[in-house]
């Protein structure tokens, strides 16, 4: 049985506002994902390079969504 979590036909919600919040909640947990690796006394360079990101990636990343939480990431409204 599958199950159907959202209705993508377009009058409800658009495609790209949900790729976006994919993309977002894929953002946070590459943040916990660097405190994780931080924690263990690995450097900022050294934590990038694992997770396959760059370090000004990172940086920005940290500045836009550092203290946000996956619950906290907002799924987008419908139309």
């Amino acid at each position: 049985k599958t199950i159907q979590f959202f209705n993508l036909r377009s009058d409800n919600l658009l495609v790209s506002d949900l790729k976006h919040w994919l993309d977002l909640v894929q953002i946070i947990t590459k943040l916990r994902e660097s405190e994780f690796y931080l924690s263990l006394g690995k450097t900022a360079g050294q934590a990038c390079k694992i997770m396959g990101i760059s370090e000004q990636t990172y940086y920005r990343w940290r500045n836009e969504y550092g203290g946000m939480d996956v619950t906290q990431a907002r799924m987008p409204k419908e139309i």
